[in-house]
């Protein structure tokens, strides 16, 4: 197996990682519904699930995330709320990133402790 393989199918996943905003292969896996091995496996072999990359990738320029040529949106940023979201992101230092996610754990986490005092009630 070429290193070359090898460092593609690793520059995929991080530019897959990178179009959405997450920071680990545990987080991808998530959002593709797969077990964190997956991933791991995708890197070991320099062999990625592509349809599975490109049913959540899809308003993505593919020649961007293949091949890394070009601008990740071909179109600009898509105007929905989440691409907003990730061009304010991309804007932002890695501390202001940390506040936000930070904001948005604890939020999560009331909602969480509301839904199970709402169950317990």
């Amino acid at each position: 197996m070429s290193s070359e393989k090898l460092q593609n199918a690793t520059k995929i996943i991080e530019r897959v990682k990178f179009a959405l905003g997450v920071k680990t292969d545990d987080e991808l896996a998530n959002i593709l519904k797969l077990k964190r091995s997956s991933v791991t496996s995708w890197r070991k072999r320099g062999k990625i699930n592509l349809d599975a990359i490109v049913a959540i990738c899809d308003n993505i320029n593919m020649d961007w995330l293949i091949f890394g040529r070009g601008e990740m949106y071909p179109d600009g940023p898509p105007s929905t709320v989440r691409g907003k979201i990730l061009k304010m992101l991309d804007d932002m230092d890695e501390d202001q990133q940390r506040d936000i996610l930070k904001s948005i754990e604890k939020e999560k986490f009331i909602e969480e402790r509301m839904n199970e005092y709402r169950r317990a009630s």
